[in-house]
């Protein structure tokens, strides 16, 4: 909450003396503050429960605020890269983490990401439509909704039938 307060503080601070906000700024009003907040409580919950990042959550807010795609793709990545870095911590810490299997990942991912970003910072410059970033959200973001429940279902089932009891709390893994 003081977070929140000291940014709509600075925020009318500079409605007061007439600063010239960038196009894509956040407009820290009450309306706004509230779906920021009410976002964040309900996007933390559910990409915790699914295992999505929180960019997934807050990359189509961002975008309904009117902030910049590119602006909104790169705080997409930081939060998931924070949720990526928080859940290696606990499995190191639990003794779980495949460490081996981890770098060879990670490695892989590296060479993706850079393949990724340039793809489609080339394809911006092509086109000249930032709005590209947009597109290859939603279709990750439709993707994952298609792909997560049916992969789940299936684990279920199979849990299911071998008379395991699917309401259980059991190990992460």
């Amino acid at each position: 909450m003081i977070c929140i307060s000291k940014l709509k503080t600075i925020y009318n601070h500079k409605k007061k003396v007439g600063y010239k906000f960038a196009e894509g700024d956040i407009k820290w009003e009450n309306k706004i503050i509230f779906q920021m907040l009410f976002t964040a409580l309900l996007g933390g919950i559910l990409s915790g429960m699914v295992g999505l990042g929180g960019g997934v959550i807050f990359n189509p807010l961002l975008l309904e605020f009117g902030v910049n795609p590119l602006v909104s793709s790169a705080t997409g990545m930081y939060m998931v890269m924070l949720a990526t870095l928080s859940s290696s911590i606990l499995f190191t810490m639990e003794g779980k983490m495949n460490f081996p299997f981890a770098i060879w990942f990670g490695i892989f991912m590296c060479f993706a990401t850079i393949i990724g970003i340039r793809s489609v910072d080339k394809a911006i410059r092509k086109y000249g439509r930032p709005s590209l970033i947009v597109i290859i959200l939603a279709a990750v973001i439709i993707v994952g909704t298609i792909v997560t429940p049916v992969m789940s279902f299936s684990e279920i089932r199979k849990e299911y039938e071998q008379g395991i009891s699917i309401f259980a709390f059991n190990s992460y893994c």
